[in-house]
Order: C-alpha cells, then structure tokens, then sequence
C-alpha cells in the first residue's frame, strides 16, 4: 500500500511539474524563434520535413532550450539524418552550445559565438555543404565534425580556430581557410601546411553573374552563348537578409553584373529588374574570393515587355511594342533598347519572335516575388 502511494505521489508531482512548465508563461527568446522559423521556411522541402508547430516551440523534437533570466534560450539543435537543406544562419543564437547537422544537405552554415566546440562528427558527410563561417573564439573542432563533405570549399574566420581533430576535414579535398583581415594564427598556417590546404588572408568577395532575355517555358536560366539575348538594360539591387539595401548596379551589353566587398558565407538578396521587366528575386551566398552566382551558361531568364508595369504582357504590350517595330533605329528621341532584344540596333523580325513567345508565359508559376 505505501509502494502504491508512493508512486501516486511520484505521478502527481511530475504531473504538477509539468503543467507548471507549459503554463510558466515564460517566453522564447524571440531572435532564437526567427532563427528556427528561417530553417523551417528556408525551402519548401525543409517545411514537409519538418512540419514544425512553430506556436508551440516546445514541441518541436529537434531542439532543446534552457531557462535564463526568465526567458527560453536555444541551448542545442540536431537535425541528424533530416534531409534538411539551404542556407543554415545560427550567428545570433547567444547560448546555443551544440548542434549536429551530419547527413543532411545544408549548402552553407554561420555557427554563433555562443558554439566554441564543433563536436565529432556534427557535420559528417554533409555532402553539400560548401562554406562555414565560425565566429567563437578559441574554437575547438572535433574528430570527423567535416569528415566527408566533399563540396566543403571555404572555412570563414579561421583565425579562430585553436584545435583541430583526427579527420575532421577528409576527403575535403578542395578547402581553403579564410583568415580575417591582419589576422594570422600559427596552429592555422601549420594545419593547413602539413594537409595541402590553402589559406586566403580576408574574407572579402567579388561576385557576379548573368541576365538574359526568356523566349520561353524553359528558359528560366539559359545558355547565352546559344541564346545571344543578354539583358543589357536592367538593373540588379542588392540587400541583406535583414533587408538593409546595398546598393544598385547596371547590367552591361553582355548581361553581366558584378558586386564587389561581399562577406564570403553570408546570404544575400537581390533583385533584378529595369524599365520594362518583371522584377526577378534571387538568394545566394558567396563561397570564395572570386564567385559566379550564375554563369553565362545559365544565366537568369528575364521576363520583359511589360510597358505598362503592370506585372503582365497583354495586348496593351502588344500595341506598345507594335510602335517599335520597324521604327527608324536613327531616331535618338525614341529608346531602342528596350525592344532591340538582340541588341542589333533594329527593332525587327527576330525581337518580334522573342516578344511573341513572351506574352504566353504565365508569369505566376515563377514565383519571382
């Protein structure tokens, strides 16, 4: 009898115990809830996987949290074996002290200050993971933590950097170690002498890439070199992920544009657009010192002809479109270029062929906004 009210007792009190935590009416730190609601929206994929209730953020299985002043904290995370993939921002997590990602396919990871020890094996065979940026001091990285993440090709910040396991970067064959400007660490330089690795003194990167004229279903990315329609009268604008604008950029004659003084591993925003266009928004995050976003080869597909702005091309874009065609290309009070798609100086048969196809697209499978 005492055995059965003692294990009363005992359920009662756990039972007290846990109701107190669900209705303790202590918050979740809300950068370390933005943190997590970013993983679960980073792809479509990464929402099906995880199927998170993000209103309830003791439920999800994945995390764990420690009390601190009254208030929830990150304190690990594993996704290990969740074919969870994007871009991974931990940098403003304050206490978050572990995290396992091994075997998922992240393309690029920023651990936080709060991380000084990237434990064995956390991002084993992360097969596509190209760029880690570390920002703790004295950072210690275990046996195999990137053993077998073969697209591994930048670590940031790897002055910092004290301590290095067995394996812990195999079969990495194409890594290099961005140190900080004026920073340097010996056990670095050592490490990266004695395995092959190169060390690249800043963490500063020129990026570029390509806009072309669509003519099709197909081609939201194209070949340029067998497409020759270059989007030469656009613009490309550039943001942070916390939205602070940049800067704007032209493209040139070829379709190219270029941003120079970029932090290697950090996302951005950009958006493409220009007098006549359907603005076109696009994430990507630089891996090295010299990055191509998109290459000529397949470069982002432009929907233009929309003159009148209104996010269609429709017979109003017809009519404009029809004052262009066979215009005298020598009148200078008229702008040629936004319907000289192939940037011959005329507007003629073959601009009316890629205007032709452009009004049968519907723009609303593409998403751009």
């Amino acid at each position: 009898m005492k055995k059965i009210s003692f294990t009363l007792i005992v359920i009662m009190l756990i039972s007290i115990s846990s109701v107190a935590f669900a209705q303790d009416n202590i918050s979740y730190n809300s950068e370390d809830i933005k943190i997590l609601k970013n993983i679960l929206n980073e792809t479509q994929n990464n929402t099906d996987i995880l199927n998170w209730d993000i209103d309830n953020p003791n439920s999800i299985d994945e995390v764990e949290w420690t009390k601190i002043n009254n208030e929830y904290y990150l304190s690990s995370v594993n996704f290990s074996n969740l074919s969870i993939d994007g871009d991974i921002n931990l940098s403003k997590c304050i206490y978050l002290e572990d995290c396992d990602f091994s075997n998922t396919d992240i393309n690029s990871i920023q651990l936080p200050c709060s991380l000084t020890n990237v434990t064995n094996r956390s991002f084993e065979n992360c097969i596509k993971l190209q760029v880690v940026t570390i920002n703790a001091d004295n950072a210690i990285i275990g046996s195999n933590a990137f053993s077998g993440c073969i697209s591994l090709k930048s670590i940031v910040n790897a002055e910092k950097i004290v301590s290095i396991g067995r394996n812990a970067f195999n079969n990495c064959e194409n890594l290099d170690f961005y140190f900080s400007e004026s920073n340097s660490n010996s056990f670095i330089e050592n490490y990266a002498q004695q395995y092959n690795f190169n060390i690249v003194d800043s963490v500063i990167s020129n990026t570029y890439g390509y806009a072309g004229i669509m003519n099709g279903y197909n081609k939201t990315k194209f070949d340029l070199n067998k497409l020759p329609l270059p989007y030469s009268c656009g613009t490309v604008s550039i943001y942070t992920m916390d939205k602070q604008f940049i800067k704007t950029i032209n493209i040139d004659k070829n379709g190219k544009f270029n941003f120079e003084n970029l932090i290697i591993g950090t996302k951005y925003r950009i958006v493409i657009d220009g007098d006549t266009a359907i603005p076109r928004e696009e994430f990507f995050v630089p891996i090295t010192h010299d990055y191509c976003i998109t290459p000529n080869t397949e470069c982002f597909g432009m929907i233009v002809c929309d003159y009148n702005r209104d996010g269609l091309v429709n017979s109003y874009d017809v009519q404009e479109f029809s004052k262009a065609y066979g215009h005298d290309p020598k009148d200078e009070n008229f702008n040629m270029t936004i319907y000289d798609f192939n940037c011959d100086g005329h507007c003629n048969a073959t601009d009316m062929t890629c205007f032709a196809s452009l009004s049968y697209i519907d723009y609303h499978t593409f998403n751009y906004h």
